[in-house]
């Protein structure tokens, strides 16, 4: 699996998950201690959220 990515100052997030031929594309937002967005791979999708422990 490879990760790459990149947080705005603004907070904003845009990231890409990729193994092999698979690719999954990530988008949300980190605001303070938390963050929250959404994912879509080619057959699936899905909601994440984050917290700085």
């Amino acid at each position: 699996m490879s990760a790459s990515g990149r947080v705005a100052d603004a907070g904003s997030i845009n990231i890409t998950l990729s193994t092999g031929i698979k690719l999954a594309v990530g988008f949300g937002r980190l605001s303070g201690t938390s963050g929250s967005g959404t994912w879509r791979g080619t057959l699936c999708t899905g909601t994440w959220t984050a917290e700085r422990m």
